[in-house]
Parts: structure tokens; C-alpha cells; sequence
């Protein structure tokens, strides 16, 4: 992925250059040019769908400190020149979360758990965290564009913010003064180089991995699964639907499909170790994996994501759940052993129930 290149080597802020991993027809969310690392990444469109989706994940479940860390981790990977301010003492951080000093470019994190029930304090905070930044800062680095970062979970801009902050821009000569929205950030996000990408979501599943399993890590798995239990109670059924017509009906993308599909061809290997393994049970495994699906499909149906969004990320919300570890090896046979029980549709719904 290629960045593109102005003058002096700077990116336009959010947009895109034209590979074929880049997002399509990305529009420019702002007008300013900062300097940037130059990438290019070899992920295939399949790993950046992963990374897609398992970033969405993270900006549903990052509420106020998290979600700050989350944009920091982003942006600071993105521009060497920024600088994340924490707070400190009684002065806190003087009502900026981070800035690029040769731009002038400010940003204030807000992240309530749902920002469409507090536009109203929104709209206070911006505009109180604008006047105290000013004051402040302005003396250390001439205060040119402001960026309010707000965690609106994909729902989209908010009318009344985008007025307060057009005001507070006119008012104070500003070049920009916009909202930095949860999908302005996943631009960001998708524009960092491989290993910047799998800091901030974790390792991305590779499909070719799947071929050479390590089996002794199954136990890994496994134990994993046992001591981690889920307050939730779930009845397994084993009724196995056509496969493809399983992935559809639970609204799992071709990408995360193909993953669960060559992941099966393995599945041999659960068996396998079930039968070696005979104090283990598989009923406790296949219970536990339900409860987990269970408590992930709640979890996903609070959010804003819709169809293929809601199938995918309940799968990398189980993966989460599921992987003890961050190693190739176990989330390989984690995969694996989702598939196996995906089969035979103790994870995710039944399409003949519903017929």
C-alpha cells in the first residue's frame, strides 16, 4: 500500500493512494497535509478484511481511556511528529490528548459508551476542551486545526456537533475544525504497514497456515477453553446443514468463509485428539464453545453493524476469546477447532431450525 506523495513527501490526511489494497474511492475527510510514514504491505484483500473487521471490533468494545489509547496507538504508528500528551497531576493534560506541532494540529478524545445519548455533553465538551486548549497550548504551538476525536461507533456524524464545531472553527480563524469519526480512524488504521496493522488488532489468520498444524497445541487450546468458562447457558444441537448454506445464513463473508472452509479440511485432527485424549470431554468443549458463541452474538446484536459485520466479528470475537496465546500456532488450531464444531452447527445458527 503506497501513500501519496505532495510536496515535501506529505500525505493528504485520510485519503489513499491507488493500489489495489487501498480503500476504494476513499474520500479526503480533511483538507490539511501531514508528514507520514511512507508503507507498502503485502496483505491480501482476504487478511485486510480480517484486519477490517477485527478493528471494528476494537472501537466497539473501547470505551473512554481505551478508546483513546486505540486512537493514539493509530495515529502515533501513522505520524512520527505526533505527540500523545497524558495527563499529569492536578493539571491533567491540559485539555489535549495529542498534537503535531509543525501543523498545528490538536486532538481531544471523546469516547462515551454511547455517544447518541450525550450529543448535548458532547457538544459542552468540545467546546469547553477548545477554550482550554487554546489557552494553553497555543503559546507552545499556534493553534491551527482541531480535531475532536469521537467514538461514534460507526453510526455517523451528529448534526448538532458538526454545527458546534463549524462555529468554533469560524470564530477562531481555524483551517480545520471537524470531527475525527470512528471510520476516519480505520482509514488511518488500514493505511499503517503490516506490522503497525497487527499491533493494534493482534496476529491476522493466514489460510495457508492452516495446511501444517501443530498438533500438541490443541492442548493449549483446550485447557484454555476449560478454564475460561462464561456465565451463559447454551443447548448444542447437532442437525449439519449444507456448509455454504450455513456461512449465508449467518451472514459470514466469502473471506471469513473461506477461512472456515479450509480450516474443516483439518478438523480430522479434533477428533483425532479427542481420541487420544480420552479424560477430556468433548461435550465440555462443544458447550463451552456455544456458551462463548452465545455471549459473542449478544454482544455483536448491541452494535451498529449489520450482515456480514455481525457474522464476522462474532467469529473474531470467539478467536479472541478462544486463543490463549499470541502465536500462530494457537490461533491456527483454534480456527480449526471452530470449524469442527461450525460443522456440525454447535457454533452459530441452524438454518434447518428456522425452515
Amino acid at each position: 500500500m503506497r501513500c501519496l506523495r505532495g510536496r515535501e513527501g506529505e500525505l493528504k490526511f485520510g485519503q489513499t493512494g491507488g493500489s489495489r489494497n487501498c480503500l476504494s474511492k476513499a474520500k479526503a475527510w480533511s483538507k490539511i497535509t501531514l508528514p507520514c510514514n511512507m508503507v507498502t504491505h503485502k496483505l491480501s484483500r482476504e487478511e485486510l478484511h480480517y484486519a477490517m473487521v477485527m478493528f471494528k471490533l476494537r472501537v466497539h468494545e473501547c470505551d473512554g481511556q481505551a478508546y483513546e489509547d486505540l486512537f493514539v496507538s493509530v495515529i502515533g504508528k501513522r505520524y512520527p511528529r505526533f505527540k500523545p500528551v497524558k495527563p499529569h497531576g492536578n493539571t491533567g493534560d491540559r485539555k489535549n490528548d495529542g498534537y503535531i506541532a509543525d501543523t498545528g494540529s490538536y486532538f481531544q478524545v471523546y469516547a462515551p459508551e454511547n455517544a447518541s445519548r450525550n450529543i448535548v455533553h458532547a457538544i459542552e465538551k468540545a467546546k469547553v476542551d477548545f477554550e482550554g486548549l487554546k489557552a494553553y497550548w497555543e503559546k507552545i504551538a499556534p493553534l491551527k486545526e482541531f480535531r475532536f476525536v469521537l467514538n461514534d461507533k460507526f453510526n455517523g456524524p451528529y448534526p448538532e456537533v458538526e454545527k458546534a464545531l463549524s462555529e468554533i472553527g469560524k470564530a477562531n480563524d481555524l483551517k480545520v475544525c471537524e470531527c475525527m469519526l470512528a471510520k476516519h480512524l480505520m482509514e488511518e488504521f488500514l493505511l499503517l504497514d503490516e506490522q503497525g496493522i497487527m499491533q493494534v488488532v493482534g496476529l491476522l489468520p493466514a489460510p495457508e497456515s492452516l495446511r501444517n498444524l501443530d498438533f500438541s497445541v490443541f492442548a493449549e487450546v483446550i485447557r484454555h477453553v476449560i478454564a475460561n468458562p462464561i456465565s451463559l447457558n447454551a443447548i448444542a444441537v447437532l442437525r449439519v446443514p449444507d456448509f455454504d448454506e450455513k456461512l449465508q445464513f449467518n451472514a459470514i463473508s466469502s473471506a471469513v468463509g473461506a477461512l472456515i472452509t479450509r480450516a474443516s479440511f483439518q478438523a480430522g485432527a479434533v477428533l483425532t485428539f479427542f481420541q487420544r485424549n480420552a479424560t477430556v470431554s468433548k461435550k465440555a468443549i462443544r458447550d463451552k464453545l456455544a456458551d462463548i458463541y452465545l455471549h459473542q452474538r449478544d454482544t455483536v446484536a448491541k452494535t451498529a453493524l449489520n450482515g456480514s459485520q455481525q457474522g464476522d466479528s462474532i467469529f473474531f470475537g470467539m478467536l479472541k476469546e478462544i486463543v490463549p496465546s499470541e502465536s500462530v500456532a494457537a490461533q491456527d488450531a483454534a480456527i480449526v477447532l471452530m470449524a469442527h464444531f461450525f460443522e456440525s452447527c454447535d457454533i452459530y445458527d441452524d438454518p434447518n431450525l428456522f425452515t
